[in-house]
């Protein structure tokens, strides 16, 4: 299984995945794990990922459009083809990190270990520019 990270922190998963379970499973090739940086799909100076959000509200939310190029390379996709993150599709499976989304919990991760390819992509503030 392939497991893709989409991140403004991706150096933080080194000690998580070079320990433990996660480490054999590396070494033994059951899972291939990549941490991608997200700042590498932006084009300010600062390379923002955040914005406040459309239309108006509290907080800050993460960027659609970083998101959505990051993805499209990440899982090289043509333009405008990206599978939804509700899909069952057995192959490729988005997940979109929130503090308002569904609970992580064992049914979900044996859900989760069907797929042949996992992408997550972790949000930050309150979640996701749902243009």
């Amino acid at each position: 299984m392939r497991i893709d990270t989409l991140s403004t922190f991706p150096d933080m998963y080194i000690s998580v995945m070079g320990a433990s379970m996660m480490r054999r499973a590396s070494e033994k090739g059951i899972i291939d794990f990549h941490a991608f940086d997200l700042r590498d799909w932006t084009y300010d100076r600062h390379r923002t990922t955040d914005d406040y959000p459309y239309g108006g509200g509290v907080g800050l939310v993460m960027k659609c459009e970083p998101v959505y190029e990051a993805l499209e390379s990440i899982l090289e996709l043509p333009a405008q083809s990206l599978p939804s993150s509700k899909s069952n599709d057995p192959e490729n499976r988005i997940v979109f990190l929130s503090p308002h989304g569904r609970v992580f919990d064992d049914a979900y991760a044996c859900e989760l270990s069907k797929c042949k390819r996992l992408t997550f992509v972790c949000g930050h503030y309150e979640g996701m520019d749902e243009r």
